[in-house]
């Protein structure tokens, strides 16, 4: 059985065709799960990433909402939660490209960033860090919030917290081994 490993990744795309909803809802929201639900088959994963594209809210918009869910915005803490992250937003719409908010932010002490979610400094304990070439640079003095897919892929990109971008949460505790 192949259905060893830790949780599934769960990817809410929205069924609405109003992309200018302000206040997305899970019951608006169309499930899908990596893998099929057989035991040869599931493909299990250590996080669930929720990836949240038709509706575009600042950095603290974007926390409160998943917050608001019983989620929390997403971390990634190592290369392998990189993959994980990059296959959620391939099953959300393999035609959406960046940039997406995550927990990053330097708002506490410029340069030092931590996940807003955790407290723990970015790279806590992994060293691991994606931030695309030159970045972090905050730009104007006024870049504080990670956002993700900028330029491209998964990279790291330090951006205005008000600037508004789509979300990606990720679930508060994993399925249990063998989900």
């Amino acid at each position: 059985m192949l259905a060893k490993l830790a949780s599934l990744i769960f990817v809410v795309a929205f069924a609405s065709a109003n992309s200018s909803l302000e206040e997305p809802t899970l019951d608006e929201a169309v499930p899908y799960a990596a893998g099929a639900f057989s035991n040869d088959s599931v493909q299990c994963f250590p996080k669930r990433f929720i990836v949240f594209n038709h509706v575009e809210v600042s950095f603290f918009k974007a926390w409160h909402l998943c917050e608001s869910y019983g989620f929390e915005l997403a971390t990634v803490k190592s290369p392998s939660e990189d993959v994980q992250l990059k296959m959620a937003i391939e099953e959300a719409d393999p035609k959406q490209v960046g940039p997406w908010w995550v927990a990053g932010t330097d708002l506490g002490l410029e340069g030092h960033f931590v996940w807003l979610t955790t407290g723990k400094p970015i790279g806590y304990q992994t060293g691991y860090r994606n931030f695309g070439p030159g970045e972090p640079n905050n730009l104007n003095g006024t870049e504080h919030c990670v956002e993700i897919g900028h330029p491209n892929g998964t990279f790291w990109n330090d951006k205005n917290c008000d600037v508004k971008r789509r979300f990606i949460c990720e679930a508060r505790e994993p399925l249990p081994l063998g989900c």
